[in-house]
């Protein structure tokens, strides 16, 4: 079967997730089409994956996508710029979400929904008429508030508030859902909006690992920067499939969630503000790259663990740390810390001054 030519539009995606220096995934890419195909038969969406699949990224390039070809005067109606709201739905009341009316004065206080919505009918008469507006909830989706939108879900695109306003949806605004799962989501609501799957294998944790490396180029220089890469992505790639077989965590994590911690690490201690290696005065340079990065690892990877598998996650992870770097001291590797004076891993207990009680 022959891979289908979406001509512009996936040369558009592309385009904008290079401008941001993110990683042009195939798969990946896909998905964002997906996302368009799907919106040109429902108005109500649901993006649905656990953390760190890219459902943020998915829908925002995508509109940024749309806005580049609305500029370079395509033809096709659906490329047409795009304006996204994103809100929260679960860090506000119910009130707050779709409007209240006070039991004292009986006077009545829109809500977010009912404002966004309105601002979409009234963007039909101003200076552009055709832009996109997708209303964006970034939060678990729950009867408590979802049963709700509904009548909006439904063909007749009219959302009904308590105090008897009926306010139609345009067609040039949809209803945007990005959500971890639909545990909790009716029938009633799902059979409503078009489904969006994305999983950790479409994007994976590498692509995090090649922006973290264009991001860094100009701050750490090489070939510090091709060492760091190398080593976090052989590491990873052995550690945590162990991790995930062999240890438990005190919070759920995806993959991803620690990798990017990983790389937060390193950019602080080797970023911008932290040791700056191009200006930097050391006796062995390599060294002390080798010592942040293994701090990074344990306490990225292995941050988040049991107390009963650090022990086996410590031993594994020290085997494959001394394939990179002979010297690595022996004994728990939680016991470490970087002396910041003199750049090399030293025990806690050298570190932490005697007290004296006078």
């Amino acid at each position: 079967m022959l891979p289908i030519d979406y001509g512009d539009l996936q040369k558009a995606i592309e385009n904008q997730l290079r401008e941001r220096k993110y990683q042009v995934v195939p798969k990946y890419v896909k998905k964002i089409i997906q996302l368009l195909e799907t919106m040109m038969v429902r108005h109500g969406i649901m993006l649905v994956g656990v953390t760190g699949t890219g459902k943020t990224t998915c829908s925002y390039i995508l509109g940024k996508a749309l806005t580049q070809l609305h500029a370079q005067e395509s033809p096709d109606p659906w490329h047409k710029p795009v304006h996204i709201d994103t809100l929260n739905p679960k860090s506000v009341t119910m009130g707050e979400l779709f409007g209240e009316t006070n039991l004292l004065t009986n006077e009545w206080t829109e809500g977010l929904v009912s404002k966004l919505v309105k601002d979409a009918v009234q963007a039909l008469e101003g200076d552009k008429p055709d832009a996109k507006r997708w209303i964006n909830f970034d939060g678990p989706v729950d009867a408590l508030w979802i049963e709700n939108m509904n009548t909006v879900l439904d063909d007749n695109k009219m959302l009904c508030l308590a105090n008897g306003q009926r306010i139609k949806m345009p067609e040039t605004c949809t209803m945007m859902f990005e959500v971890q799962d639909l545990r909790v989501a009716s029938p009633a609501t799902v059979s409503r909006c078009g489904m969006v799957y994305l999983e950790p294998v479409h994007l994976g944790w590498a692509p995090l690992i090649d922006t973290w490396q264009e991001q860094m180029a100009e701050v750490i220089p090489e070939p510090h920067l091709t060492t760091i890469v190398d080593v976090v992505r052989a590491i990873a790639a052995t550690m945590l499939p162990f991790l995930r077989k062999h240890c438990r965590e005190v919070v759920p994590s995806v993959d991803a969630n620690l990798i990017q911690s990983c790389l937060n690490l390193l950019t602080i201690f080797l970023g911008e503000g932290g040791l700056d290696l191009k200006k930097a005065t050391l006796t062995n340079p390599q060294k002390t790259v080798h010592t942040y990065l293994a701090f990074a690892l344990v306490w990225s990877l292995g941050a988040n663990l049991q107390d009963d598998s650090r022990a086996p996650f410590g031993e594994s992870l020290r085997l494959q740390l001394r394939k990179k770097f002979p010297d690595f001291p022996d004994g728990d590797v939680y016991e470490y810390g970087i002396d910041a004076e003199l750049h090399r891993l030293e025990p806690w207990t050298n570190q932490i001054p005697s007290f004296v009680y006078d």
